[in-house]
């Protein structure tokens, strides 16, 4: 599913109440990344004194800043009421920085979940590296479904019914899986060259963007987040052999794009 307008938490919350109204016994859970929202975990786990604790939260795994403030570890939380303080949090989080939430929903308990995505992160290269899969970055979950096999996708997705998510340009996308508890997950995630191709191409456009934050940010805050990052990618598609074997090059490139861009707007 694809709704092409940008989402608005309102409509996001819509979205949640509507799935309690029908979940037929399944249970939803938003999958969080510390990274993104740093002193979520506190407010949740009810170290804010303005709000309430929530019991149903659980660590992947714990990445505590030096005092215990922030928590940059992803972890996992239940959402059993559709009309909350804490699912209205959630949306607008989701909504302010989409890479870090996403809703999971899936039969398991709030547990086995999340020890079902723990799991999950490590991954094993045919050259014998070792990788961790960032499951809690929103941006990874299109990647999985192109990078792996139908047979993989299967039993490496097994836990999960649906996976909603914002996509870069805000549209709400669900990923439609059928819970599988005949599909037993062996990990590390095996990945050939060609799925490693699939993974670090897609990471290429999103690291030459960080490149450019540091050193043109006056250029990027001209172009809306979203077109940035369509720019962005269509330009290094036709760059040279020469120019992909050097980020720099590619940096290049793309600044080129984006000027070009911005100059055609003042025309």
């Amino acid at each position: 599913m694809s709704v092409n307008e940008s989402m608005a938490p309102g409509a996001l919350e819509q979205e949640i109440a509507g799935f309690h109204a029908h979940a037929a016994g399944r249970a939803l859970y938003a999958l969080v990344y510390g990274v993104a929202y740093p002193t979520l975990f506190s407010v949740l786990s009810g170290k804010a004194l303005d709000f309430p604790a929530t019991p149903n939260i659980e660590l992947v795994f714990d990445a505590p800043d030096d005092i215990g403030a922030r928590q940059f570890g992803p972890f996992v939380i239940a959402i059993h009421s559709p009309q909350s303080d804490v699912v209205r949090l959630l949306c607008e989080k989701c909504v302010e920085d989409p890479r870090g939430l996403s809703f999971i929903v899936s039969p398991l308990s709030l547990q086995r979940l999340t020890d079902a995505i723990r799991i999950r992160l490590d991954a094993r290269c045919d050259d014998g590296t070792e990788w961790q899969v960032k499951l809690f970055d929103t941006r990874v979950i299109p990647v999985l479904v192109k990078a792996l096999t139908e047979y993989q996708l299967k039993s490496y997705l097994a836990m999960l019914d649906e996976w909603w998510y914002l996509d870069r340009k805000g549209s709400l996308q669900k990923v439609i899986r059928e819970f599988q508890a005949d599909a037993p997950y062996l990990a590390p995630l095996k990945l050939n060259d060609r799925q490693v191709s699939v993974f670090t191409d897609a990471g290429i456009v999103d690291s030459i963007l960080y490149m450019l934050a540091q050193t043109d940010d006056d250029l990027l805050a001209m172009i809306d987040e979203s077109m940035r990052y369509d720019l962005v990618a269509d330009a290094l598609n036709g760059a040279s052999d020469q120019e992909r074997n050097s980020s720099l090059l590619l940096a290049d490139r793309a600044r080129c794009a984006l000027i070009a861009f911005c100059e055609d707007k003042l025309e």
